[in-house]
Order: C-alpha cells, then sequence, then structure tokens
C-alpha cells in the first residue's frame, strides 16, 4: 500500500521517462523473442502514460502493447490494442504513430492465420501509405525526403505481397497490377516530385491522377502507368526483394502483365551473387572512401584474365530472367528495367537467355552409357534486346511528360541545326582529386581515348568539341543548360555511402570560378538549373553507381541529371573500356 500511495506521487515528467523507457526495453525484448519480458515493460509503460496524461505518449504504449501481442501470435488482442493507438494518435495528430499503428495493424492482417483477411490487410495499408504520402510532403529538401521513405519502404513492400496473396480471390490479373501499383506509390517519390516541379503546370496536372486517394483502384493507376510502354508495344521488367522473397513483375510486348512465383532468396545470398558478377567484369563494390587515381587504371587484359562464375550467372539469369521471356520478346523489343535494392547494381546487359540445343535436339538412339555433350545457344540480353533502366514507372512517366525537344544530325556545325548545339567534352585538361583520407591532392590523369571518343561524336552530331584547358567546368555549366544532347567522355564516379555520394563528380578543367570537380552535391544544390536535353551520356567510369537505396534507387549522378530535367541518362557501374585499355 506505502508502494502505491508513493508511485501515485511520482511527477507526470518522471512517469514520462519511464513510459519511454518501458517502451523501449519492450521493442529490445520483443527482438530477443522473450515475449513475457516484453509484455510486462509494455504494460508498465502503459501504465505510466497515463499518468502522464499525455495522449501520445499513451498511444505510443498502446502500439508498443500490440507489437507484443503481434509478436506473441495473438492477432486479436494486438488489433484492439493498435485500434485504440491508432485513434489517439489521430485525436493529437501524431501522424509518425497514426502511420505506424496503420502499417502493424495490416501486416497482423497479411501474417495472421484468419481465412480472407488480406482484403483487411490491403485496407489498412492504403490508410497507412496516405499518412506516409502526407508527412513525405513536409519533410522537406531532397535528403530528408530520401531518408524518410527509405524509413517507410516495408509499408509498401507489404502492401504489395497482400495484394500478391490475393490471387484466388480478385484474380491474377487485378492482383499483379495492383501489387505493382503498391510498390509504385513507395518508390522514386522525390524524384518524381523534383521532376514534376519543372514541368509546365498542364503537365503536372496530366500526372496529379497518380496521386494517393484512399480506396482507388491501384490497378486503374498501373493500367495508366504502363500504356505508354503498351502503345510502343515496350517489355518491362520490375523487381521487389522483401522478406527473404524475390518478386518479378514482368510486361510482355502485348500488353499482358505477369507476377511470377516469389521466390525464396535471401538479402545475402542476393548480395554475393551480384557481387560475384561485378567482379568478374573486373568491376568493385560501389566506392565509399576517397579514391586512389592509380585503381583507376586496369587493362583490358586484366579484365579478361578476371574468372568468369558461369554458374552464378546462370542462377542470376534464372532468378530474374523470366522463362518465357525469349519466346514472348522479339530481338529488338527495348526492355524497361526496374531493379529494386542490390539489383540496380547488376549488369542486366550480361545475362543470357537462350536454351541448350542439345535438350531439343537429343536423339533416342544415342547408346547408353555414351557421354553427352551439349551445345548451349545463348545469347547476352544487351546485345539481343535495347535496355533502359528507370527507378519506377512513375518517374519514367514523369521524365517522359516534358515536350520532346527535336533533336537532328546536324550539317557540319550547320547554324540552326538542333545537334549544332549538343555539348560535347572529352578529355578535359584534369583536375586535382583528393585520395588517402580525403587529405592528398592528385591530378587525375590523362584520357587520350575519351578524346578521340569525344572528337568521333562531335564529327557525327557537326559540333565543335570541348577538350583540354577549353573544357572548363564554367563553361560545362553554361551551355549544358541549353543543350538538347550532352556527351561527357572524361574521368567521374559514383560514391556509394550516404555520407560520400554527394561528393559523386564528373571531371572538367578547373579555372579561376571552379575546382574542375563537378559534384552531384552542386548539381542538387542549383535550384536554377533546368535542363532540356533528351540525353545526357556519362561516358565516364562507375557514373552509375551511388547511394544505393530500396525507396529511390542509386542516388548519384545520373539521378541529378534526370531531377534537372534531362530525360534520360546513360551511365556506366563500371569502368569504360576504349578501344586498347579501360580508360579512366
Amino acid at each position: 500500500m506505502d508502494q502505491q500511495r508513493a508511485y501515485d506521487t511520482v511527477p507526470a515528467v518522471v512517469h514520462m521517462h519511464l513510459a519511454r523507457t518501458f517502451v523501449g526495453t519492450a521493442r529490445t525484448f520483443v527482438g530477443m523473442a522473450r515475449t513475457d519480458s516484453a509484455l510486462v515493460n509494455a504494460r508498465a509503460a502503459l501504465v505510466s502514460a497515463r499518468r502522464t496524461r499525455n495522449r501520445t505518449i499513451e498511444g505510443r504504449a498502446l502500439s508498443q502493447l500490440g507489437h507484443v501481442y503481434s509478436s506473441a501470435g495473438l492477432a486479436d488482442s494486438a488489433r484492439s490494442y493498435y485500434a485504440s493507438a491508432i485513434s489517439i494518435m489521430r485525436e493529437v495528430g501524431y501522424k509518425r504513430g497514426v502511420r505506424n499503428a496503420l502499417a502493424e495493424m495490416a501486416e497482423s492482417f497479411r501474417t495472421g492465420n484468419e481465412q480472407k483477411q488480406l482484403d483487411r490487410a490491403v485496407m489498412y495499408f492504403d490508410s497507412a501509405a496516405a499518412v506516409v504520402d502526407l508527412a513525405r510532403r513536409g519533410a522537406g529538401e531532397d535528403e530528408n525526403a530520401v531518408a524518410f521513405l527509405e524509413d517507410q519502404v516495408d509499408v509498401f513492400g507489404g502492401w504489395a505481397r497482400a495484394w500478391a496473396g490475393r490471387r484466388a480471390e480478385v484474380g491474377s490479373a487485378r492482383s499483379a497490377a495492383s501489387a505493382l501499383g503498391a510498390i509504385e506509390r513507395g518508390r522514386a517519390q522525390s524524384l518524381v516530385d523534383m521532376v514534376t516541379r519543372l514541368q509546365s503546370s498542364e503537365r503536372v496536372r496530366g500526372l496529379a491522377q497518380f496521386r494517393p486517394v484512399v480506396g482507388r483502384d491501384l490497378s486503374i493507376d498501373v493500367d495508366s502507368l504502363l500504356a505508354p510502354l503498351r502503345a510502343s508495344r515496350t517489355a518491362a521488367l520490375s523487381y521487389l526483394h522483401a522478406g527473404d522473397t524475390l518478386f518479378t513483375w514482368f510486361l510482355e510486348p502485348s500488353g499482358a502483365l505477369h507476377l511470377q512465383p516469389p521466390v525464396r532468396i535471401t538479402e545475402a545470398e542476393l548480395a554475393q551473387l551480384i557481387r560475384s558478377s561485378r567482379r568478374s567484369l573486373g568491376a568493385d563494390d560501389a566506392r565509399s572512401a576517397p579514391l586512389n587515381p592509380d585503381e583507376l587504371s586496369l587493362s583490358s587484359d586484366s579484365l579478361l584474365s578476371t574468372r568468369y562464375p558461369v554458374d552464378d550467372w546462370k542462377r542470376l539469369a534464372a532468378l530474374l530472367l523470366t522463362a518465357n521471356l525469349e519466346a514472348t520478346v522479339p530481338a529488338g523489343t527495348p526492355i524497361v528495367i526496374v531493379p529494386h535494392g542490390t539489383i540496380g547494381l547488376l549488369p542486366f546487359a550480361a545475362l543470357t537467355v537462350g536454351r541448350d540445343r542439345f535438350a531439343a535436339t537429343r536423339r533416342a538412339s544415342t547408346p547408353a552409357g555414351a557421354r553427352r555433350t551439349s551445345s548451349v545457344q545463348r545469347v547476352a540480353l544487351g546485345t539481343r534486346n535495347p535496355l533502359r533502366y528507370a527507378p519506377s514507372f512513375t518517374a519514367l512517366r514523369a521524365s517522359e511528360a516534358r515536350p520532346r525537344v527535336a533533336v537532328a544530325q546536324g550539317r557540319r556545325g550547320a547554324a540552326g541545326s538542333v545537334a549544332s548545339s549538343a555539348l560535347v567534352v572529352g578529355n578535359p585538361a584534369m583536375p586535382f582529386v583528393y585520395s588517402g583520407r580525403w587529405t592528398t591532392r592528385s591530378r587525375l590523369r590523362s584520357l587520350p581515348g575519351a578524346e578521340a571518343e569525344s572528337q568521333r561524336i562531335g564529327t557525327l552530331l557537326g559540333v565543335r568539341t570541348l577538350t583540354g584547358k577549353t573544357a572548363t567546368e564554367s563553361a560545362v555549366r553554361r551551355r549544358m543548360v541549353d543543350a538538347p544532347l550532352i556527351h561527357f567522355a572524361t574521368h567521374g564516379l559514383g560514391f556509394g555511402s550516404a555520407a560520400s555520394a554527394r561528393r559523386s563528380f564528373v571531371a572538367f578543367a578547373p579555372d579561376s570560378l571552379q575546382d574542375g570537380l563537378l559534384t552531384l552535391g552542386e548539381l542538387m544544390d542549383e535550384r536554377a538549373l533546368a535542363l532540356r536535353a533528351e540525353l545526357v551520356v556519362l561516358s565516364a567510369c562507375q557514373t552509375g553507381l551511388g547511394n544505393l537505396t530500396r525507396a529511390e534507387g542509386s542516388i548519384g549522378l545520373q539521378r541529378a541529371f534526370l531531377a534537372k530535367g534531362a530525360r534520360a541518362a546513360s551511365s556506366s557501374a563500371f569502368g569504360t573500356l576504349t578501344t586498347r585499355r579501360r580508360d579512366c
């Protein structure tokens, strides 16, 4: 009795700290699978929270109790607490709490053992996604929006998985389209925001149909998103890797959309396969540390001597390319690829399609015990079909929304020809870069192969190229705003960590105003910069790398050029190979 009286006299501010501590401790015990201890702490958190008379703290404690009961498999109790938490947090306007409780309520319906609960799951995921979108609009600049969205990817992944599970209930076509619509709602949204801000008001209104509305039929949204691809008979592959399960959507040139049977593979297994494939092509992992310029030189002889892990490549092809791709996608048909997570580091062009010819021509008369050798007819996907990558179908549609610039080949620089205003840069007088621990400065080496490349491009387009000391960063900045085509053949590098990604650069000649390194950070921070380029070619090493995220894809140079208005950007996730050696 004395203990209770003493407890009653504890100030509210102390109870607030106690409630937060108990919530954190309960969460820790859930992670340790110690449900009883988690439940004790979650209940204590609720008692302290109610003594604070702080409704936000009470809502968080109720949500944590729901989480504990859900982890214990007691779905009904969990949902009761989630419902109370949602009600309170809506009342006080705590959007983050509402979002989390809605998502956990949805997950309890998706993973519960009860029959016919997936319809409830998609309803709650839908509501959670709407709250996410509302909160995202107030997240601020791109970096903050990306960080916020990265914390929300499980909402959209769970939503997609719930729709995928409703195949028998709603039909395979609607299930596949709605599941794709769910993940599209959570992908590359910050990039889409930046792209649409550059468009005319009419174009922005045209894209408004894809803004989240609770209860809207996702399959209708997807039909609208895919309409241009269907009209051009373009094929597409989109991926989701969530919960150690790989989902693949395949859009045939005929317009039919299929969700392939899910494949079980852990994140570690998939990452190892992709890492092995990259190393077999002479590429390292995405860089996160300062570079050593000497490391950027790798001869073609070294590349060719690298071990080629055939079994790993075969497994990747089996995982990521649908079995009927060869039969349904004719050679020459464009394929749009929307990767997810580490899949974005994979060179799809090197994956092979085809079949074992021996299996189709095997003769019954082959003597028993005779050794059979197979003749395999396989071809690299990149030599069979033109490939295009996009962080999402929504981002692709947004980039395609702006009016096109008519680009025609110039007549040896004929005045007035559109191509005559193209910007072509090759082998500038190289700047210094930092190496070691960002303390040592070294000059990047000259690239004669890149200069020859730029001269060929310039001749083709009928323009004068910028090379050597004329290819200054200041000159490039001035001219690229109005250029309909941009081609940079120079040094470049994308850094793979969030801390270093803004240092990713394309190298030009330094001058009195600029250091010669046009960085991702500078591109993104130039608020007045708006490009009209139909295509930006980054013919430089590893410019396709960046900080790899699940929500926005690779945060790198190619994304920066798209965000600034370019319709398309061509980059490389590897070193670029010139006539005689890897020249970067």
